[in-house]
């Protein structure tokens, strides 16, 4: 688009001048020079927006045959994954068709924002009105020039200056209301700009926001899987009739140990259900008890001796 601005800003179309530089010029003299100069300034403009319209045409025509080729593959992969027995196959054909797709919009998106489109559109008919123009000021110009019987005089010279300055005056509005369509669709190009970028920012911001709620929880299941594998411990308070007597604990299938006292612990458990054993010997009797152990939590039990 920069180029094209640089390029409209070499567009200098001659003006016919006022009407006392034809004063004193013979009304022959004049009307030549007054209608090769229109003619030169309806020339010059012409054929800037024949040249011009080209680059913006091959554009339009690239990016919309790339759109229909990707809207195309977009539609048929899908159908194409649906007929797929291979899932991962189905996967890819699928996924493929989705950024198909959204290459294809971008382009779309690309096409409005750098104008090609509308620009070539605008060129051919700001260049067309201006040929029909330039057919109907040459029709009118020879329709009076014919019509005269004899040589042209000052009255003829000052109607045809008013004639060429009408032609000029129009070839200038035409380019002028051509340059207010670009100034417009530069415009809302900028404003669309604003909105997709905006709207990214936005999808971006709350995919970041998915993906931190997401990594927390992931967090949350790896702390409580770890945590779930943390050793708990056990404390089995030993209630005695008189004074503690010795005795044999243990916990599972594990070799007892020698206890005198009325509080045993041990660490290191791994979680989930246990079997508490004490053996005594005197009189000899074996007490089971079912304790759950929970992770990184210390468990507590009490038994009684008679």
């Amino acid at each position: 688009m920069v180029k094209i601005v640089a390029k409209k800003t070499d567009i200098k179309i001659d003006e016919l001048g006022v009407w006392k530089d034809y004063l004193g010029i013979a009304p022959d003299d004049a009307s030549k020079k007054i209608y090769e100069s229109a003619i030169a300034t309806s020339k010059k403009a012409r054929e800037w927006y024949w040249v011009s319209k080209n680059a913006k045409k091959y554009a339009s025509l690239i990016i919309r045959s790339a759109s229909f080729s990707l809207l195309v593959l977009g539609v048929a992969l899908p159908l194409f994954a649906g007929m797929s027995v291979d899932a991962q196959e189905s996967l890819y054909l699928t996924q493929s068709g989705v950024a198909a797709l959204a290459v294809a919009g971008l382009l779309q998106a690309a096409d409005r924002i750098f104008g090609w489109s509308s620009g070539w559109l605008r060129y051919v008919a700001t260049v067309t009105e201006m040929e029909a123009k330039t057919h109907k000021f040459i029709l009118d110009w020879t329709g009076y020039t014919i019509k005269k019987d004899g040589p042209l005089n000052e009255l003829d010279k000052c109607a045809l200056y008013e004639m060429g300055r009408s032609f000029v005056d129009g070839i200038l509005k035409l380019q002028n209301d051509e340059t207010n369509k670009w100034i417009s669709d530069f415009n809302s190009s900028v404003a669309l700009l604003n909105d997709l970028i905006k709207s990214q920012r936005l999808s971006s911001e709350k995919a970041q926001e998915e993906l931190e709620i997401v990594l927390a929880e992931k967090k949350k299941i790896e702390e409580e899987a770890e945590k779930a594998n943390l050793p708990g411990g056990l404390e089995v308070n030993i209630k005695h009739k008189d004074s503690p007597m010795a005795l044999k604990i243990g916990i599972d299938d594990e070799q007892l140990s020698e206890f005198v006292g009325r509080s045993w612990t041990k660490e290191s458990i791994q979680p989930g259900q246990h079997t508490v054993r004490v053996l005594i010997e005197q009189p000899k009797q074996e007490i089971r008890r079912l304790v759950k152990i929970l992770p990184d939590e210390i468990a507590t039990i009490d038994i009684h001796l008679g």
